[in-house]
C-alpha cells in the first residue's frame, strides 16, 4: 500500500518497485480524505452534525418565519444550516461539498470560502424570512402557503455557493447535469434549481441562489477582498490557517468549471495543504467522479478518469451526425419519397432529370397519341385513362432539387384529337353505337358521318360537345 502523506501529493512522486498501485478501499478513502481542504472537510463534519441533531432539535433549530418574525426566535436565521431532510439529502450534500465547495475553496482559498458560507447562509436566511413572512400577511391560501414554508439544511447555501462558482467562471456555458444540453454558466444554478422544483417548491432555495449572485457581483461589496483575507488568515483566524489542509490566498489555485453533477469533470485542481505548498489531485466526474475517484488505482491518470460520457453536444435523429454546441432533434428537411430512377440519377449527381418521373409520364402520353394517330390499337385509347395519366402528372412534387435546376421542357400535356376519319372494328362499333346511341343520331342528323360521329364520341368519352367540337374543327 502506497503511503499517505505530502510527499505523495508531489507531482514527481513515483510509487516504488514492487509495490501494488492499488489498495483497499479503506486506504483510498483515506486519500481521498486527505486531499480534501480544510473548510470543506469542516462542512462535511456540519452535514454530519446536522443529520444527528434533526432527530433530536429539528424544529427548534429550523427557519420558520412564523416563530422568527412574530415570536422573535432569531437564532434560527443562524442554525437553519444545522438541520437535515433526510438522510439521502445528507449524502448528497456531502458529495456536493467534497466536490463543490472543494472546488471553490482550491480556486479561491478557504478563508474565502469561510466567508462566502457565512454571508450566504446568514443573507439567505433573512431574505427568506422577510420574503415568505411578508406574504404571510396576505392571508387566505396563498398567505397560508408561504407561512408553512422552512429553510433548513445545506441546500440553500451550497445552491448559493454554486452560483458564486459560476458567476466568477469565465467559460459562457456548461452541460446542464447528465443531458447533453449546453446551458449558460451563470444561469446555470436557476436552471438547477428549477428542476429541484419537481421534487416539492422550495423557495428557500432561490432565495441562496440570489444572496450568492449578490455576493459575486463586483458592485456589493459582500465579498471580501484579498488583503482583508491574508489579514484575517493572520490575525482572527491565525488558529486554522496554520492547519495543513488549509489553503491560503495565495496557494489558491484557479481551476475550470467544474459542473456538479455531469460525468464530465475538471482533470486537474490543487486540493492540497496550503501551508506546505503541495496540492492532491483531484478527480474528476462531477459528482459520481467523485465517488469513482475513491476507488481508483493510484497510478491511474486523470485524464483516463475524466471521459466524458456525453460530449455536450446534441445528435440529429437519424443521422448519427453531430450537431455542434447545440442540439437538434429534427433534420433540418422532411423526408421525401421518391422514384427509384429518380434517386439514381440524382445519386449520380449530374443535375440531368432525364429519368425524372414527370418525363417519364410525358413520354408515355406521347407514345399513347402516336400509338392512336398511327391507327394501332385505337379501341385501348381513352379519354379516363388520359385524364388518370394526367392528374398523375400534376400530382407530381416540383419541390425536388431535380424539377427545380432542371425543369423538363414540355410543361403541359398535349390534347387528345384523334381523327375524324379514325374506324373502329366492327366487334366493338356496334357496342358504342348502342352506347352512344342518342349523341350518334345526333351527329348524323347534323349531317355528319356515322363512322366518323362514333369515333369522335369514343374519343372523346361520349362527350357530345368536345365530339361535335372536334368534328366542326375537322
Amino acid at each position: 500500500v502506497l503511503p499517505v502523506g505530502p510527499a505523495m501529493s508531489q507531482p514527481g512522486a513515483q510509487p516504488q518497485a514492487g509495490q501494488p498501485q492499488g489498495g483497499s478501499i479503506g486506504d483510498r478513502c483515506a486519500q481521498c480524505w486527505a486531499s480534501i481542504p480544510y473548510v470543506s472537510k469542516k462542512l462535511i463534519h456540519l452535514a454530519l452534525v446536522s443529520f444527528i441533531l434533526s432527530f433530536f432539535l429539528g424544529g427548534i433549530l429550523a427557519n420558520y418565519p412564523v416563530y422568527t418574525l412574530y415570536y422573535f426566535q432569531l437564532w434560527r436565521l443562524f442554525t437553519s444550516p444545522l438541520v437535515s431532510k433526510g438522510i439521502f439529502t445528507g449524502i448528497f450534500a456531502i458529495v456536493w461539498i467534497a466536490q463543490s465547495c472543494r472546488q471553490l475553496e482550491s480556486e479561491h482559498g478557504s478563508m474565502y470560502l469561510l466567508h462566502a458560507f457565512g454571508t450566504v447562509s446568514i443573507l439567505g436566511n433573512v431574505l427568506f424570512t422577510a420574503i415568505a413572512g411578508g406574504l404571510s400577511l396576505i392571508g387566505g391560501g396563498v398567505g397560508s402557503w408561504f407561512g408553512k414554508q422552512v429553510m433548513a439544511g445545506l441546500w440553500p447555501v451550497l445552491f448559493g455557493l454554486l452560483a458564486v462558482r459560476c458567476s466568477l467562471s469565465q467559460d459562457p456555458t456548461t452541460q446542464l447535469c447528465c443531458l447533453p444540453i449546453q446551458v449558460p454558466t451563470k444561469w446555470y444554478p436557476l436552471i438547477l434549481g428549477c428542476i429541484f422544483q419537481l421534487f416539492g417548491i422550495q423557495i428557500a432555495l432561490f432565495c441562496g441562489i440570489g444572496v450568492g449572485y449578490l455576493y459575486a457581483y463586483p458592485n456589493s461589496h459582500l465579498a471580501c477582498s484579498s488583503e482583508k483575507l491574508r489579514e484575517y488568515e493572520n490575525g482572527r483566524c491565525a488558529c486554522i490557517s496554520s492547519d495543513p489542509s488549509f489553503i491560503s490566498v495565495d496557494n489558491a489555485q484557479a481551476l475550470p468549471v467544474w459542473n456538479p453533477f455531469t460525468m464530465q469533470g475538471d482533470q486537474a485542481g490543487g486540493a492540497g495543504a496550503g501551508g506546505s505548498g503541495s496540492a492532491g489531485s483531484v478527480g474528476g466526474g462531477g459528482m459520481m467522479g467523485g465517488i469513482r475517484s475513491m476507488f481508483r488505482d493510484d497510478g491511474e491518470s486523470d485524464n483516463g478518469s475524466s471521459q466524458q460520457a456525453f460530449s455536450g453536444r446534441g445528435y440529429t435523429l437519424g443521422t448519427g451526425q453531430q450537431t455542434g454546441g447545440s442540439s437538434s432533434f429534427f433534420t433540418s428537411s422532411a423526408v421525401e419519397t421518391k422514384d427509384p430512377s429518380e434517386s439514381k440519377s440524382s445519386s449520380r449527381g449530374g443535375g440531368k432529370n432525364t429519368d425524372s418521373r414527370r418525363n417519364v409520364l410525358a413520354e408515355r402520353v406521347e407514345a399513347r397519341l402516336r400509338q392512336q394517330q398511327a391507327k394501332k390499337q385505337p379501341q385501348e385509347v381513352s379519354k379516363k385513362e388520359v385524364e388518370m395519366e394526367m392528374s398523375e402528372m400534376s400530382t407530381v412534387d416540383l419541390s425536388s432539387s431535380d424539377a427545380k435546376t432542371n425543369p423538363p421542357a414540355q410543361t403541359t400535356a398535349p390534347t387528345l384529337e384523334p381523327p375524324p376519319s379514325m374506324g373502329l372494328p366492327e366487334e366493338h362499333a356496334e357496342n358504342f353505337a348502342a352506347q352512344y346511341d342518342v349523341d350518334l343520331q345526333s351527329l348524323v342528323a347534323r349531317g355528319y358521318p356515322r363512322q366518323a360521329a362514333l369515333s369522335a364520341l369514343v374519343a372523346n368519352g361520349g362527350d357530345f360537345q368536345m365530339a361535335l367540337s372536334q368534328l366542326q374543327g375537322s
